[in-house]
């Protein structure tokens, strides 16, 4: 009954299909999706920023 709360059980994993095997030695299948991952980049980017305020008080202390 623990085994089970915490996740553990005696079924079999589902199998998970790799898409991309076919391009694992093709260095520009990423080409593609290039222009979604840098508008991701730009989307996260900003609620990742370190604060002016973090910046300034990490300075000040640095200066010592």
């Amino acid at each position: 009954m623990l085994q089970a709360a915490c996740g553990i059980t005696n079924k079999p994993k589902e199998t998970i299909i790799d898409i991309d095997a076919s391009d694992v030695d093709n260095e520009l299948a990423a080409v593609e999706y290039i222009e979604d991952i840098y508008k991701f980049y730009k989307l996260v980017e900003v609620s990742n920023m370190v604060s002016v305020v973090v910046v300034c008080i990490v300075s000040d202390v640095m200066a010592f």
